[in-house]
């Protein structure tokens, strides 16, 4: 078993949710009154069968790519079937987490799993770049308690850069200070200059609304009446990995043909290809790519000048303007193609959910068929 705060925690220090769009509804939607739970099911986004499976299987969390709740709510109605689907989630006291933009954007999120997926090698880059400024926290401890205070931290978000978590860098040094009448020094005495030991622990972080939550780790795990702790704004990197979308610049040429068979493959369907040129011989040595709905993006694609991009939801006029530019457009169903991210990316993070929760039933949709009989144990 896990507790549901546990499970939010797990969840945010995987996929921080810092990094989603500012208008991004990524969050907590329902926080059901099932404190304990055993079976988590991981869905694109809640439908019907999805619906019906959590009830089916007595699933107590769910964990989504797109937020049932979007629009405000100003009516309850029983007439309305999405009502009755959250009503009754909240009833049943089921928890629904959705994780959306900041899966698209962060480094090894959908996007990311596209570009495996496909096997694609070259210079990776996002099609359309997250701004934002990093920051640095750094403090000094006495080496006893070195690992309290770094765990501190982690624990509470900070050491966080790109793909990787508990980051720190640590370095041993003197410090001195001489405690004046009043003090109630940890080491030393008042009126006596103290030289000792400490230990430099500086950690990144790039969400300047933890800064309070940082610094009161820091305060309730450091055995100092006042540390020390010093913030800073680092330069901007320009070796950008978070943002939405992928470009990839081939270390090899693609054979078109090559990239149509694998991507049929993988959707096990006919996709619907546009004539505009004679592409069956065509080696491609640039590819951009945006699961889901990439529309929003697209004059970063013509910026980017790919020999063809990856995507869905584009309309005629947007299509039209691809062939312009002489782009060849592969358009791959919303769903399918974020679906099959997102499964991708459930099975690289089940492992390390289990260590931490091995009571726990982590599944995703597909996994689940209404039609059998059969229990969880």
């Amino acid at each position: 078993m896990a507790t549901l705060q546990q499970l939010l925690d797990f969840f945010e220090y995987l996929f921080p949710t810092h990094f989603a769009l500012p208008d991004d509804r990524t969050g907590l939607q329902i926080k059901g009154d099932r404190n304990q739970i055993s079976r988590v099911l991981v869905a694109l986004e809640l439908n019907s069968e999805v619906f019906h499976k959590t009830l089916k299987y007595q699933i107590d969390f769910l964990y989504l790519h797109h937020p049932p709740i979007w629009n405000p709510i100003y009516t309850l109605t029983i007439d309305d079937p999405w009502c009755r689907m959250m009503t009754q989630l909240f009833h049943e006291g089921i928890s629904v987490l959705a994780h959306h933009t900041n899966l698209d954007i962060l480094p090894g999120g959908i996007a990311d799993q596209w570009v495996s997926i496909l096997k694609l090698q070259g210079k990776i880059k996002p099609l359309s770049s997250k701004s934002g400024n990093s920051f640095k926290i750094v403090t000094y401890v006495p080496p006893n308690y070195l690992e309290t205070v770094t765990q501190a931290l982690f624990q509470s978000g900070a050491g966080s850069i790109g793909q990787y978590r508990s980051c720190s860098f640590q370095i041993e040094g003197i410090g001195t200070f001489l405690p004046i009448e009043g003090a109630q020094p940890f080491i030393g005495k008042v009126g006596s200059l103290e030289k000792v030991k400490e230990i430099r622990i500086e950690m990144n972080f790039s969400d300047p609304h933890l800064v309070n939550q940082f610094i009161e780790a820091i305060k309730t795990s450091h055995p100092y009446q006042n540390p020390v702790i010093d913030i800073y704004s680092l330069f901007p990197n320009n070796l950008v990995l978070e943002g939405l979308g992928r470009v990839i610049d081939l270390k090899q040429p693609l054979k078109w043909n090559n990239l149509i068979q694998c991507l049929k493959s993988l959707l096990k369907n006919e996709l619907t290809l546009p004539h505009w040129k004679n592409s069956d011989h065509h080696d491609l040595q640039k590819i951009a790519l945006c699961p889901g709905s990439g529309g929003s993006l697209l004059e970063n694609v013509i910026m980017e000048k790919p020999d063809v991009y990856i995507s869905g939801d584009l309309n005629h006029h947007e299509i039209e303007k691809l062939k312009l530019y002489s782009i060849e457009y592969i358009p791959v169903p919303h769903g399918d193609g974020e679906r099959l991210g997102f499964k991708m990316l459930f099975g690289n993070f089940k492992k390390t959910a289990l260590e931490h929760f091995p009571e726990v039933m982590f599944l995703f949709e597909d996994e689940l068929n209404l039609e059998d009989n059969k229990t969880l144990n």
